[in-house]
């Protein structure tokens, strides 16, 4: 579900832009977007920490860093503040990214590892489906609701 949860927020943008009402719309657009840079960033630091670290290590550092990351919009109104933390939420989500390809197919073969890459598919496509809808739902409460999503990062590193 983390690997797909980065532009979940792009329906509190218009609500974001009033806040923001000193950026142009595409910089408060950027704060949709700039996420995927920062995987780009994280998948190369992801593959060095995974030698340093270990998988394990690196998967639960990405995402404690994701974690705390996704939540500072909750409590700052400073633009500056906000793209910095989703540029880093994506850095701590691409450190993740490749390794929960590459940790399937290091437990699995054969027909397992068909169908535990199916599981991680639909798991990703259903969790950013359940967390779209969330996000509707904490628009109620305003735009800083809407990254309380990432508090979903907290269960999978006490499951992990």
């Amino acid at each position: 579900m983390m690997l797909m949860i980065a532009p979940n927020i792009a329906a509190a943008l218009p609500l974001t832009a009033k806040t923001f009402s000193d950026q142009s719309a595409s910089a408060v657009d950027t704060l949709s977007t700039i996420p995927n840079l920062g995987i780009i960033l994280g998948i190369v630091l992801g593959n060095v920490l995974a030698t340093q670290l270990g998988a394990k290590r690196t998967v639960l550092t990405g995402l404690a860093v994701a974690l705390l990351s996704g939540l500072v919009p909750v409590v700052s109104n400073s633009y500056y503040v906000v793209l910095a933390a989703r540029l880093i939420f994506g850095i701590a989500v691409g450190t993740f990214n490749s390794l929960a390809i590459s940790l399937i197919s290091d437990y699995y073969r054969g027909d397992e590892l068909a169908a535990m890459m199916g599981y991680q598919s639909a798991i990703s496509s259903l969790g950013s489906s359940l967390l779209s809808f969330a996000v509707g739902y904490l628009l109620l409460f305003g735009w800083h609701a809407t990254f309380l999503i990432y508090v979903i990062a907290l269960p999978i590193m006490i499951l992990s």
